[in-house]
């Protein structure tokens, strides 16, 4: 036998995807038949010598081991209730493949809690006699929900093992008949409207027709447990834990609200699992229940019906010494219905019989219950819920017996009765042996007297045991031993379980209580009873078996009691003095509710823990609000009440949801989800034992592994597929379900976004085994390959896969891609591997590890092992955590509470994700049902699918929908625009800026416009648009995008789906409005004007936003002459933000021209500005320089003056032949005048010869038209003399030519035009009736290119204008000044216009200049900010023309606010997490007016572009060249580890400025990390205990809180205290403001117990600490666990020794072996300490001497109060 780990070699792949059932159905004779056509399943071959070896992985069953490994289908097959019709197989299509051979399905071994493999069968031991020879095969029949089905397997592949070939079926029909009396009539059309169609859908092979079969299923389960209750009476709901008499008083009732004063005692009944107990109502006989009166009964422990010393057959559940569920009993206590029964008295005492007993038997039972364990060698049988199989608690594996162990068991003999016979029971079970019979060889002796011995085989328990002689008891301690025997088995081990001893013993009252039964070798007969060791002076004295009767006669004499009566062996007595009477549990008072009778309609039942029932309201409230679902919330109380006697049983559970399956009104319940933890150690054992604890059994599943499951699984032998929909939220606390409703309620609020559309994928396997890697691998591949990547999902997927060369966890990823991909989360998250309760193996064991940083609520699945273990003693299980921890973001946790096999781990994620992904209502319980229908299919109720149905668990709501778009949704957000850089400079032409298109639904065929709109300073700059396919999920639009010349904010307006043709999730994220900023790097001036400027000291430049250095130097040149022949050059430092350039001293009167450049070899020389060293005015007109910028009409400047001047004209030809260009142009001033410029022949212009206005333009098509050929001539014939005409050639005018036209254009004063040629050009501006040759013309060949020519003629005028550019922008307009000289008879009139903001101008009138200065003070700056002047020139009529020799403005300029990155700085630029940064900057104002009322904020904005605002302050003034600082302080928040600051001056534009784009300045930073968790510390009275330790009743608890990060914990929520699973209220905590190194007091009043005390810190970053400590309070002081150590010990050791209590003193006494004692310690109680002890001794006796080498006794006495407790020990000297 070999071990494989799934290889595999793949040589074919077929892939059968879910297609619901659409069967042809067809009447026959006597029934139907259904046509079915079976898909071809999936395969691996792999080539063995000449045969192939086929392997059908889908169909691995272990259970199965040794068969042929092949494909079948079971199906259900609906049919009239209680109908069994024969089946047949007929209209088979077949293939035959040859040379094949299948393999053997495997058998399952566990390696470890996380590990399971297969172990390959041979061939040889293929178990052909278990071989299949039906093709049809009925397997059984049963109801699902109110469907009767027949369970009918078809195996459509067989083998012939003769001749190596596998038939394999393709098609058949399945025939049903009913024979001659068929039930029912049918319509095979009839569409089924049954609830929950889809899974019965799939489910049912004949579902459309299966409505008219539809039934109502029987109640499979026995109902016994509800005809005791009447429904409208009171109970009181008590319990016993032991055996004894227990009392129940008047005010014990009215404490529990009962009001007695109603109650006649005489129908006080007592009720335990619907049977009534007699009782005893003291005072009952007046009707009055009177504060002296009680009730009196006896109660005990819960036992089982069945004795723990009988040996269960394999297929029953473990015999139990006490009840499993539950060691207290239950008793219902009611009251005013009718009488109820009584304990009835014995009065009489029988005086002088001589026939006495004395002795009794007495049993003492022994189990220690420390750890569950799976007694099985069947791996499937253990995995499989129940209690089957020898499930059971037992002793820990260090006790274990062994091969040729012995182990021995110490027990003390008490008052035995000599010469009788003891007995000894002691069980035991085979835990694994190589051997199968006889694998373990046992003996059991006392006192090594040897008593049995046995012989079992493998998995089978034995009872060991035997009688001994009491003669034969030993000085105590007697010693009972077990040997197992070596044999031939390499693994020889056996569980102990218990051990009894029974022997006969003295009847003798312990603290006046005595509970005996008559020994079996009593003969029976009236006797009278001795009973010694009396104290008290009255005693109640019952006999509770084998019927009840109270003994009321009884003697007490010389401290012993007498009583008689008639006794035979086995009868019980109890026997206790009146004030050792205790008391009952009291649990509380109710009505039962009556679940069987509730018929209402409900969708969703939700079964909870009073404890939640509040929280449970609320929450099954929003469920049903927000899935449309009608509830029911019930209390698992109510359910055990009612139908388990009161017993916390899962079987109680299980059948309240069959009863209410029937009872209730269609449609049927669909949905069952527990609220509340389970946990199978009912009774705490491992909590008891260790202090360790996992959650609480509020809602018990059942069995272990535990199954929700099968709690709607109600027939166990039948169907296992579930009847409901199950999930569990296996809260503790009312906080853990409140989080997970804000976890449900965020999923369901949630707009659909790039989150739904991401899915994550791990995949694992041992590194050692590359095959099982890369098959655990093909799976989640097929779901990415077949589900998520395909359209219309095209979902987005990380897959992390193991990978064994490197040897790494996730693959091919960086670390950086890893956090990256898990910070932005997934719908879904699928693993597949090996794992255990609380871990993945691929290093995943932390919830934190996988949480996203988008606050999003995953499905998480693993259909490996264990990660659903949520019952553990001992552990949280991972789904737990994912789904409850704060870390935990899971939604739900899909995983198994047992071990997982290949079979369901390999092909359930397929068939899961299928349906999930591909259903309408992506339902987390329908997907999860529907997985466990399709699995059915393939392996039928085989043990592996039976255990997989019944332990494959959902934590969290099955009702929940997974938020899986079912459209599409095109999304564009701030954070889709991406830029190179976060510091784009107008230093560039241009950048490229990515723009995502998101697409967060379905893919489809769909296709939309989209357009782009860029701006900058208030213009459109550019325009995108275009048409694009719907992406499958992102796609990148990329632009060019203008930014020279354009510096500061810019602006994007983006429309996706422009024409609203795409149906989406949302319309309304379409668009996006996103502003961005251009820095400048060039250096600008404030210099008003580009030439009118008056005289200059110093050129102000503003600094570059955005340079690279903080120190560098401007470079400026000076020069009379614009084109700089000669200059002065000056190199200063630049100052900060901006820097004045000194002109220094220059000639007066005089233009000069300047520009600068940084001192850079890359930078770009300024623009050239020019200034007159003369004058002050802000605008001056002096010279030719400037007057020349303006707009001037009909005037000249001369002499240093502006005058009326003539207008001069230009007119130009060009002329371009065939060769030269084919065009034509006649222009006037350099205007186009001709129609059209590309024709084939000649254009002409005819201007008028005085004003040259044009009389005529044409252009003449000459090539074969002789039309236009005489039209032409005709047209220079009829232009009279003196008239100008241009004229020129296009393409070619030579071909064809007339002589008329040649003479005609001679008549202009040609002399060249005979000169042209075929395509050759010619041009001419002549005149009419001009001298030949006196004229401007040319000519040129084909190929000797083109003609321009051009001439000036003037034009007198005796008016002009000039009009200045705009002047501005201003503050305040002051005035204008004017030198002018104008001569009688002329003018110059100044008027004045106003430019507003939007450009429009309005007339403002004429300037009234008064000694050459007129007032511009009437104009408003705020609706005129910038000017112009137009002055109209007037001449005589002689034509004198006035003069102007100059014209100045003068007027305020703007403020000028920025900053820039000189001026910018923080302190630190990195910072860890939690700390704080300091933002400074200054804000300047280098213009000429003030800034007054503006805003400075500041922005902080994270990596997906969103911000939030830090600081916002109004400014209420900075003066003209002021300055201010600013300082912020910032302590960052969220999980960015990159951000920035952006500083925005006057962001809402209030001051006008020069420059807007050195408002604003973005200055980025970087956070480390915060991965250090807070520390959580506990002490008790100052002293650190361990788990286990006794503390006292009212202990000062310090809780100490301490982290080095520097995020302190500022939310007191972050920080719980729990006690015993309850939230400490924070009012009980001293100083509790939860910040970090502080110490807080919790000083709880206790009473006797366990308590488990946790403290959860969590710091703002989600780093945790979880400390707990397990203690024990008790008020009786008890010395335990004394020892010394070292011992052997030389020359010291110390005693050791725990106390419950503080005692008054603890004595120590050495004494030699023979009795005489050498020294003794005394420890008075200020020297002692709760719990754990230590004291010192030297070794030394009382006179200070060593003592010698040798044995001694050592006794430690503890004396409190009355009560002396002694231990005493053996120690050893070795020197």
């Amino acid at each position: 036998m070999k071990i494989i780990y799934t290889f595999i070699i793949i040589t074919f792949f077929s892939f059968s995807f879910l297609i619901l059932p659409q069967n042809q159905i067809g009447k026959t004779e006597n029934g139907f038949s259904i046509d079915v056509v079976f898909d071809e399943p999936f395969h691996n071959d792999k080539q063995n010598g000449i045969l192939i070896v086929r392997d059908y992985p889908d169909f691995t069953d272990a259970s199965q081991t040794g068969t042929f490994k092949l494909p079948s289908k079971t199906y259900l097959i609906v049919l009239p209730p209680y109908s069994k019709p024969e089946f047949k197989i007929t209209d088979q299509k077949e293939i035959v493949i040859k040379g094949v051979i299948p393999t053997l399905q495997p058998k399952v071994k566990s390696l470890n809690d996380s590990v399971l493999v297969y172990e390959e069968i041979e061939f040889s031991e293929a178990k052909l006699d278990n071989k299949s020879n039906s093709t049809i095969e009925v397997l059984g029949y049963g109801w699902y929900r109110d469907f009767y089905c027949a369970e009918v397997k078809i195996n459509t592949h067989s083998f012939d093992e003769n001749s190596n070939q596998i038939s394999e079926m393709k098609s058949a029909k399945i025939v049903v008949d009913f024979g001659n009396n068929y039930p029912i009539v049918f319509n095979e059309k009839t569409n089924n409207s049954s609830a929950n169609k889809n899974e019965l859908m799939q489910l049912f092979l004949n579902y459309e027709i299966a409505d008219q079969f539809k039934g109502k299923q029987p109640l499979v389960l026995a109902d016994t447990t509800g005809n005791w209750i009447n429904y409208g009476m009171e109970y009181l709901k008590i319990g016993t834990a032991k055996d004894e008499l227990f009392r129940i008083t008047k005010s014990d009732l009215e404490a529990k609200g009962i009001n007695t004063s109603s109650i006649n005692p005489k129908t006080f009944r007592l009720i335990e699992s619907g049977v009534e107990i007699p009782i005893i109502v003291f005072g009952q006989d007046d009707n009055i229940f009177d504060d002296s009166d009680f009730i009196q009964f006896y109660g005990t422990l819960h036992y089982p019906q069945i004795s723990h010393r009988i040996i269960n057959s394999p297929n029953e559940p473990y015999n139990e010494y006490l009840d499993r569920y539950s060691d207290t009993t239950f008793y219902f206590l009611t009251w005013g219905l009718q009488d109820g029964e009584r304990i009835q008295s014995q009065d009489s005492f029988s005086v002088g019989l001589t026939d006495s007993l004395t002795y009794y038997n007495y049993v003492e039972h022994n189990e220690s219950n420390r750890l569950f364990q799976n007694c099985y060698t069947d791996e499937v049988e253990n995995q499989t819920p129940g209690w089957r199989r020898n499930k059971t608690w037992y002793y820990l594996q260090t006790v274990w017996l062994y091969s040729n162990t012995n182990s021995t068991y110490n027990f003390t003999v008490t008052d035995a009765i000599p010469n009788k016979t003891a007995r000894f029971y002691y069980k035991a079970v085979s835990f694994g042996s190589n051997i199968t019979t006889n694998a373990h060889q046992l003996n059991l002796k006392v006192n090594d007297v040897l008593i049995d011995s046995q012989s079992i085989n493998r998995n089978d328990q034995v009872l060991l045991s035997g009688i001994l002689n009491t003669n034969q008891f030993t000085p105590n301690p007697n010693i009972l031993s077990v040997k197992n025997y070596a044999n031939s088995s390499s693994n020889n081990s056996v569980c102990p379980d218990w051990y009894d001893i029974e022997y006969p013993r003295k009847l003798k009252l312990n603290d006046d209580f005595i509970l005996f039964n008559v020994s079996d070798d009593v003969t029976p007969g009236l006797k009278v009873v001795k009973i010694e060791n009396s104290t008290s002076a009255a005693y109640e004295i019952c006999k509770v078996k084998p019927v009840f009767k109270k003994i009321d006669n009884y003697q007490i004499t010389a401290n012993q009691v007498f009583f008689t009566d008639t006794i035979s062996a086995g009868d019980q007595y109890i026997v206790i003095a009146p004030s050792k009477i205790d008391k009952p549990l009291f649990y509380y008072k109710k009505s039962f509710v009556n679940l069987r009778s509730i018929t209402r309609q409900a969708d969703y039942i939700a079964i909870t823990h009073p404890k939640f029932l509040s929280s449970a309201t609320n929450y099954v409230n929003t469920i049903s609000s927000m899935y449309n679902v009608t509830n029911d919330l019930i209390s698992v109380e109510d359910i055990f009440d009612e139908f388990g006697f009161g017993y916390p049983t899962p079987e109680s559970i299980r059948l309240f949801t069959e009863i209410t399956y029937q009872n209730r009104i269609e449609p049927k319940p669909a949905y069952l989800t527990l609220i509340g933890d389970a946990d199978y150690d009912y009774k705490l054992y491992r909590f008891k034992a260790d202090g360790v604890k996992g959650g609480g059994n509020y809602v018990p599943g059942f069995g272990n592994p535990i199954s929700d499951n099968w709690l709607v699984v109600w027939d166990e032998t039948g169907l296992p597929i579930p009847q409901m929909k199950v999930g569990r939220i296996p809260v503790n606390t009312n906080e853990e379900l409140g989080y997970y409703l804000s976890k449900v309620q965020n999923n369901f609020d949630e707009r659909f976004d790039e989150w739904n559309k991401k899915y994550l994928f791990f995949s694992g396997g041992r590194a050692d085994q590359q095959g099982e890697i890369e098959q655990l691998k093909a799976v989640n591949d097929k779901v990415i390959n077949n589900f998520v990547k395909p359209k219309p999902l095209s979902g987005s997927f990380t897959h992390f896969y193991k990978t064994s060369n490197p040897l790494t966890d996730f693959g091919p990823y960086t670390p950086e891609e890893f956090i990256n991909a898990i910070d932005a989360g997934g719908v879904f998250i699928s693993y597949l591997g090996h794992s255990g309760t609380a871990t993945w193996d691929n290093s995943i064991s932390e919830t934190i590890q996988l949480k996203n940083k988008v606050n999003r609520n995953p499905l998480m699945t693993d259909f490996g092992c264990s990660t659903n273990k949520f019952a553990e003693p001992d552990i949280v299980s991972f789904g737990e955590r994912f789904l409850l921890n704060l870390d935990g973001q899971a939604l739900g946790y899909i995983g198994n509470s047992s071990l997982g096999f290949t079979t369901t781990s390999l092909t359930m994620p397929v068939y899961f994700y299928e349906d999930m992904l591909n259903s309408n209502t992506k339902e987390v319980g329908n997907a999860h049902l529907q997985s466990k229908i399709r699995m059915f299919q393939n392996i039928g109720t085989s043990s592996v699918f039976r255990l997989f149905a019944l332990t494959n668990t959902l934590l969290g709501d099955p009702a929940i929908r997974i938020k899986i778009p079912n459209q599409p949704n095109l999304r564009i957000s701030s954070s889709d625009v991406l830029f190179s850089n976060n510091f784009i400079n107008d230093s560039q032409d241009s950048i490229q800026i990515k723009i995502v298109l998101n697409n967060y639904g379905l893919k489809d065929s769909s296709q939309f416009d989209y357009s782009i709109i860029h701006s900058a300073k208030g213009n459109i700059v550019d325009f995108y648009s275009g048409r694009r396919n719907l992406p499958s999920f992102k796609d990148t639009l990329n632009i060019w995008v203008k930014v020279k010349n354009l510096a500061g904010e810019n602006s994007f307006v983006i429309n996706l789906d422009t024409n609203n043709v795409v149906p989406e999730i949302y319309e309304d994220d379409n668009v996006l409005n996103f502003n961005f900023y251009v820095y400048s790097t060039e250096l600008r001036d404030l210099v008003k004007q580009r030439i009118e400027n008056p005289t200059i000291n110093s050129v102000k430049v503003l600094n570059p936003s955005l340079l690279q250095n903080n120190i560098f130097n401007i470079k400026y040149q000076i020069s009379e002459y614009e084109d700089f022949q000669n200059y002065q050059e000056f190199t200063v430092i630049a100052d900060s933000f901006s820097t004045n350039l000194s002109v220094g001293q220059l000639t007066q009167n005089r233009r000069y021209w300047f520009r600068y450049i940084l001192d850079d070899q890359n930078s770009d020389i300024s623009e050239t500005k020019s200034f007159y060293n003369e004058g002050n005015s802000s605008f001056l007109l002096v010279d030719s320089a400037s007057f020349s910028r303006q707009l001037i009409f009909g005037l000249k400047f001369g002499n240093d003056k502006v005058l009326i001047g003539p207008t001069v004209v230009k007119i130009s030809v060009t002329s371009a032949g065939i060769e030269a260009g084919k065009t034509c142009v006649i222009s006037k001033n350099n205007i186009n005048l001709l129609p059209s410029t590309y024709f084939t022949g000649m254009g002409i212009v005819v201007f008028d010869g005085t004003t040259m206005d044009v009389d005529t333009s044409n252009s003449y098509n000459l090539f074969n038209n002789p039309t236009n050929m005489t039209a032409l001539v005709d047209l220079i014939n009829s232009i009279p003399t003196g008239k100008i005409v241009a004229m020129g050639v296009s393409d070619d005018a030579a071909n064809n030519i007339t002589l008329d036209l040649k003479n005609a254009i001679k008549t202009l004063g040609s002399t060249l035009i005979d000169n042209l040629t075929f395509g050759g050009s010619w041009a001419l501006i002549g005149k009419k009736g001009a001298t030949p040759g006196a004229v401007l013309e040319a000519v040129k060949g084909r190929y000797d290119g083109l003609i321009y020519i051009d001439s000036t003629f003037s034009i007198p005028n005796l008016n002009g204008s000039l009009e200045t550019i705009e002047i501005g922008p201003s503050t305040n307009w002051q005035n204008a000044t004017i030198s002018q000289n104008i001569p009688s008879g002329s003018s110059i009139q100044n008027l004045v216009y106003g430019i507003k903001p939007d450009a429009s101008v309005d007339s403002l009138g004429v300037l009234n200049f008064i000694n050459n200065n007129a007032s511009l003070s009437f104009i408003d700056p705020v609706i005129y900010p910038k000017i112009k002047i137009k002055s109209e020139f007037s001449a005589t009529p002689e034509g004198i023309s006035p003069e102007l020799s100059s014209f100045g403005v003068d007027y305020v300029g703007l403020a000028e606010l920025g900053t820039n990155y000189q001026v910018v700085a923080v302190d630190n630029d990195t910072i860890p997490a939690g700390g704080n940064i300091n933002l400074s900057f200054w804000v300047y104002n280098v213009g000429e007016a003030n800034a007054d009322s503006f805003n400075v904020k500041v922005d902080v904005v994270n990596q997906n572009n969103s911000s939030l605002t830090i600081y916002n302050e109004l400014v209420t003034s900075l003066a003209a060249n002021g300055r201010r600082k600013f300082d912020i302080s910032y302590q960052p928040t969220g999980s960015d580890n990159e951000k920035r600051f952006i500083i925005n001056i006057d962001p809402e534009n209030k001051i006008k400025e020069y420059y807007e784009d050195n408002n604003f300045f973005t200055k980025q930073f970087y956070i480390k990390s915060d991965l250090v968790p807070p520390v959580v510390k506990i002490m008790f009275d100052d002293v650190e205990v361990i788990n286990g330790d006794f503390v006292s009743k009212n202990p000062d608890i310090k809780i100490m809180l301490s982290d080095d990060s520097p995020v302190p914990i500022t939310d007191p929520n972050l920080v719980k205290v729990y006690l015993n699973v309850e939230e400490v209220n924070r009012q009980e905590l001293i100083d509790s403001t939860f910040s970090i190194n502080q110490t807080i007091s919790y000083r709880p009043n206790l009473e006797d117990g366990d308590y488990l005390l946790s403290v959860i810190a969590k710091d703002n970053n989600g780093n945790a600490d979880t400390s707990e400590v397990y203690f024990v309070v008790s008020s009786e002081t008890k010395l335990m666990e004394v020892y010394n150590y070292p011992n052997p010990f030389a020359n010291e050791t110390y005693f050791t020794f725990r106390l419950s209590q503080i005692p008054e003193e603890v004595k120590i006494r050495i004494y030699t072996i023979a009795g005489r004692m050498i020294k003794e310690i005394v420890k008075k109680s200020s020297e002692l300490n709760y719990d754990l002890n230590k004291i010192y001794w030297n070794g030394r006796d009382e006179d200070g001497d060593a003592i010698a080498n040798g044995t001694y006794l050592y006794k430690m006495i503890m004396k409190n109060a009355d009560k002396v407790e002694s231990v005493t020990q053996k120690l050893v000297i070795v020197k």
